[in-house]
């Protein structure tokens, strides 16, 4: 009986069973010290008790960006409204964001071995690997890939930010340099400028700027080409003479396709005989076709979400981004592009006689200034002739 109930014993406290009250004296004593402590440390620091009602304060929500897409563009796809300026801080200088690295063997070793350079070159790389390479085509299903809807007035000049250089190749058949800027096409006049780099991309943008789809701002167009800048007040045309308005230029229409890829590029040269069928032979200087220097930068810069819709941009005579439309243009948009041509046409017409009045008045100033640095001029000239006259006299006498 002895023996039995001994073998009993060693069981419960040596066998480690299954159930709770099975277990030896030596484990449940430390479990119970093990509870105890974790009672004592939450008592001394009540941030380590688990309260799952409490929730941490979340930081004030900063505005969308409709430039940029995110998780929360995705689940609401509708596209918003344009809310900053687009383009650079800086004003645009011919030779700019060619894609030709201009460091020399030496520059290039140093940048290499700089630790700073080499971790933002990684965080770069990263970005660029961790974008989905289907993200834009599956974008494309929503409002056929419409990133914003176009601002329904002109953005003021103040608050406008700059459209950056770009160099490519134009449609002419022998330029005089492989590469031609396009600040010097823009400078001085009001330009829409469309951007695209596929077929969907261009038909797009046909939708802002083709006859067929914006006769008015085609009629526009012709009327300025033909008349001249005279939309500007009766009041301030009458100050100013006719040939001095007609010397600005009319707007015009730039091409802008953007093509990285090597082999896509290639493809576009073979088939420049018929682009140039199909485009006027006045627009063969203000088609480019641009294979480098359009970064990732520069895409952000000017909203460029989808590198596969189009995008319209309304320059003005500073090169400054006042109006920016994207993907399909709606009715009301088109309206809100040709005002603001209509718009910027006054303003450049207003600066033009600007113009002309300080030239008038500093030729004004030249003239008085002459004239009288030459009545001082004779005036010294009777002084010295008045003596010599009266010695003349006097020798004579």
């Amino acid at each position: 009986m002895s023996r039995s109930l001994n073998a009993g014993l060693n069981w419960i406290l040596f066998s480690g069973g299954r159930r709770q009250g099975t277990l030896c004296l030596f484990c449940r004593h430390q479990r119970s010290l093990q509870t105890s402590s974790g009672l004592r440390a939450a008592n001394k620091n009540p941030s380590l008790k688990a309260s799952p009602a409490q929730k941490p304060a979340s930081s004030p929500a900063a505005a969308p960006d409709a430039t940029k897409p995110s998780s929360d563009a995705e689940k609401d796809p509708t596209p918003k409204q344009l809310s900053r300026p687009l383009g650079v801080a800086s004003a645009p200088r011919p030779g700019e964001n060619s894609g030709i690295d201009p460091r020399t063997l030496q520059q290039r070793r140093d940048d290499f071995v700089n630790y700073e350079k080499h971790i933002a070159r990684r965080k770069e790389l990263t970005a660029k690997i961790s974008k989905p390479y289907f993200r834009d085509w599956s974008n494309m299903r929503h409002s056929k890939g419409k990133s914003f809807l176009a601002p329904q007035t002109l953005i003021r000049s103040t608050a406008a930010l700059f459209f950056p250089n770009l160099q490519g190749r134009t449609l002419l058949p022998n330029p005089a340099t492989p590469a031609t800027d396009t600040t010097t096409v823009l400078e001085g006049k009001v330009s829409i400028v469309s951007l695209f780099s596929s077929n969907w991309a261009e038909r797009q943008v046909a939708t802002f700027t083709s006859p067929q789809h914006n006769p008015a701002l085609h009629d526009l167009l012709n009327k300025a080409d033909s008349q001249g800048l005279k939309t500007a007040s009766s009041s301030s045309v009458a100050s100013t003479s006719s040939s001095t308005i007609t010397k600005s230029h009319p707007p015009q229409l730039v091409s802008l396709n953007i093509e990285p890829n090597s082999l896509k590029a290639m493809l576009i040269r073979l088939f420049l005989p018929s682009i140039r069928k199909q485009t006027p032979r006045e627009q063969w200087d203000k088609y480019f076709v641009i294979r480098r220097g359009f970064t990732e930068d520069l895409m952000a810069a000017l909203g460029v979400a989808n590198a596969h819709v189009g995008y319209v941009f309304l320059i003005d005579r500073a090169c400054r981004v006042r109006w920016v439309g994207s993907g399909d243009a709606e009715k009301w948009e088109n309206e809100a592009l040709v005002k603001g041509v209509r718009r910027l046409l006054v303003e450049e017409t207003e600066a033009t006689i600007a113009e002309a009045e300080v030239t008038r008045r500093r030729a004004a100033e030249l003239a008085e200034e002459t004239a009288r640095s030459t009545l001082e001029g004779e005036k010294v000239g009777q002084d010295a002739a008045a003596p010599s006259a009266t010695n003349v006299a006097s020798s004579g006498g």
